[in-house]
C-alpha cells in the first residue's frame, strides 16, 4: 500500500462508515469505525485489514465476503458491512448513538476562540459549528491604538470563561 500513502486531490477521496457486528460468546458487540479512501475496493482492503488485527494471536479466516472466524482459543465471529457516507453523517450518526435526550432538548454548543495572525484561520470559524469569538493579532501591524496587553487579558478572560483556543498565524 507504499503507493496509497500520497495525498490525493480532496475531491478523490470518499469516506466510508465500517460498522463491524461481533458475536463473543453469548455476548454480541457492535463498533462504528470511518475509513477515508479513494474507493470502496480501497477501504474494504483497509476494513479486513483492520478486521485483521482486531485481535493480536487470532487465527482470521473469511468464510465469505464480509463475514470473519477468528480463532484464539475460542471463536469470534465479526460480520462486516461497509457503506459509502459522508463526515457529518457519520459525526451525527455516532453523536445520536452516544447521547440521551428523551426531552429533545437544545444540545448547547462550546464557545471557540480563535486568535489569528496573518488572515489565514479567518475562514475557520465559519466552519466551526460552535460560538466563535474572533481576535485577529493582525490589527497590531495596522492600528497605531492596538494595545496588545488588553488583547492578550481578553483571550485570558475568554480561557477562563471555558472557550476553547484555536490559534494560528
Amino acid at each position: 500500500m507504499a503507493e496509497n500513502n500520497q495525498n490525493p486531490n480532496p475531491d478523490e477521496v470518499k469516506c466510508f462508515h465500517l460498522r463491524l457486528e461481533e458475536t463473543n460468546g453469548g455476548q454480541e458487540y457492535s463498533h462504528d469505525t470511518l475509513i477515508i479512501a479513494r474507493n470502496l475496493q480501497e477501504a474494504e482492503e483497509i476494513a479486513r485489514l483492520h478486521v485483521e488485527g482486531w485481535y493480536d494471536d487470532a487465527d482470521v479466516k473469511e468464510n465469505e465476503p464480509g463475514f470473519f472466524e477468528l480463532d484464539i482459543g475460542k471463536i469470534i465471529y465479526i460480520q462486516m458491512e461497509l457503506r459509502e457516507t459522508t463526515r457529518e453523517v457519520f459525526m451525527s450518526r455516532m453523536l445520536e448513538n452516544m447521547i440521551l435526550n428523551p426531552n429533545d432538548l437544545e444540545i448547547p454548543k462550546p464557545k471557540t476562540l480563535v486568535v489569528v495572525g496573518g488572515g489565514c484561520l479567518r475562514s475557520v470559524y465559519s466552519a466551526i459549528e460552535t460560538e466563535v469569538e474572533l481576535i485577529d493579532y493582525d490589527e497590531k501591524d495596522h492600528d497605531p491604538d492596538f494595545d496588545e496587553t488588553a488583547t492578550d487579558a481578553r483571550i485570558e478572560q475568554a480561557v477562563q470563561s471555558g472557550m476553547i483556543p484555536i490559534f494560528g498565524g
